[in-house]
């Protein structure tokens, strides 16, 4: 079993986010309103992919969370990620 050093931890209503030293991104909790990055609205926890970026910084809310790739890219998920907000 490989360990990874958290570098931050967001928490919303439902949900947690997790994010490693390496760049990987973990979630957790609720699904629903997409808040974990996928349309599944069970709860689970997954590790989300994001191909040739790392992710440096998160941020949670109630029902949407952002996380920010090493190019200051900032991608929504959640409720509100179809308003691009």
């Amino acid at each position: 079993m490989e360990y990874a050093l958290v570098l931050a931890a967001a928490c919303g209503d439902q949900h947690t986010l997790v994010v490693t030293t390496q760049g990987a991104l973990w979630t957790c909790g609720e699904g629903e309103h997409s808040t974990l990055g996928s349309t599944r609205r069970e709860a689970r926890v997954d590790a989300l992919c994001f191909f040739y970026t790392k992710i440096v910084s998160i941020i949670a809310s109630r029902g949407h969370s952002v996380v920010v790739t090493e190019h200051s890219t900032p991608l929504h998920l959640g409720q509100d990620q179809k308003q691009g907000r």
